[in-house]
């Protein structure tokens, strides 16, 4: 399980310790981001948190992104009819889950499924729409209109 945030710390552990995920985090100090990206891919879970805010529904973090390009499993605690649970659930890259759901099953799914050494299987068509050479083909023909 890799976290990557820009909560703090406090509220990072706050949450590792309100889904019982202690025993299964391993916290790293400050990391270079070639070596964040080397970590998020070897990675056998990925944990992005959305803030609990008013408009949360319409964030979407550029971590998403990364953790797409992994092909892992993104478990994600935030609004489950948000942005990023539409591109979760577009991409079949992982679950969303709501701050006061309990995601124990989920991950016990992820490790069973880890334990039978699975693969995800990702929408690889609808993934290809989030890259950066797609958005930024769709930006340039915005652009050029």
């Amino acid at each position: 399980l890799y976290i990557n945030s820009s909560d703090s710390i406090v509220n990072i552990l706050d949450t590792i310790n309100k889904y019982n995920l202690a025993t299964l985090v391993k916290m790293h100090d400050y990391v270079p981001h070639s070596e964040a990206i080397s970590k998020m891919v070897d990675a056998d879970l990925l944990l992005l948190l959305i803030p609990d805010t008013k408009y949360n529904e319409g964030i979407i973090t550029g971590k998403l992104f990364e953790y797409l390009a992994t092909r892992n499993f993104i478990l994600t605690i935030g609004p489950p009819n948000g942005d990023v649970a539409e591109i979760t659930r577009e991409t079949e890259s992982g679950k969303v889950v709501d701050y006061n759901d309990d995601p124990s099953n989920i991950i016990l799914d992820e490790i069973e499924r880890w334990k039978k050494k699975e693969k995800l299987h990702i929408n690889e068509e609808a993934l290809s729409k989030f890259t950066r050479r797609s958005t930024t083909q769709k930006l340039s023909q915005i652009l050029s209109d």
